[in-house]
């Protein structure tokens, strides 16, 4: 189901009627509680950095500009109601082997 809004009452009540355990996110943005609150057990997102180290958005383009290669990867991590700041419950780091110099990522 695709929405435009997790706040919007009808996802709300469609989140609720999945009666899931889990929802797993990726790329949703900031999600209020009362979505939260929808997943019986909890809500994990893959966010695309290390966390806590890089948070938020354009974390790869961060990392590699704070000279912190030996942090790009990603975090599997519990929602909670702050920014990036759930539990860890995972981290993979990237094969720094095949990325192109820094100075050719924007082109």
């Amino acid at each position: 189901h695709h929405v435009e809004d997790f706040a919007a009452p009808p996802t709300l009540e469609r989140l609720r009627s999945l009666d899931a355990d889990w929802f797993l996110l990726g790329q949703t943005g900031i999600l209020r509680p009362a979505t939260l609150s929808c997943a019986r057990r909890g809500v994990l997102n893959a966010h695309p950095g290390w966390l806590p180290d890089f948070r938020g958005v354009h974390v790869a383009w961060w990392t590699l500009a704070a000279a912190r290669p030996d942090r790009l990867g990603s975090t599997l991590h519990f929602v909670d109601a702050g920014v990036d700041t759930g539990a860890i419950v995972s981290r993979r780091p990237l094969d720094r082997a095949a990325l192109p110099p820094f100075d050719q990522l924007e082109a």
